[in-house]
């Protein structure tokens, strides 16, 4: 009887290690996989774009860029009083200019 409930107690452990290697094996597939499709995807145009998160500005001449979350970019002419979304080829974050 011990035997059996050992072997039992092993096999449970052992499926669960074969399942844990198996999901650490394929997640960085799927990453991978989730990443192309973001830089393949444009960015989506978006009335909330001037109220996304934004993570990197820099000064273009008198134009002032903005960057952020889902490959958001946003452009001034009046020193941010009012904004503008570009066009953008992809739609991973954008972190700086």
């Amino acid at each position: 009887m011990n035997v059996e409930k050992n072997f039992a107690r092993f096999g449970w452990r052992w499926g669960t290690c074969v399942l844990a290697l198996y999901l650490l094996a394929s997640t960085p597939l799927a990453v991978q996989a989730a990443t192309f499709a973001a830089l393949q995807q444009p960015a989506l145009p978006t009335a909330k774009a001037p109220r996304a998160v934004l993570l990197g500005l820099a000064r273009a001449g008198d134009r002032l860029v903005a960057v952020g979350e889902r490959g958001i970019v946003l452009l001034s002419d009046d020193s941010g009083k009012s904004w503008r979304q570009a066009k953008v080829p992809v739609s991973v974050s954008l972190t700086a200019v």
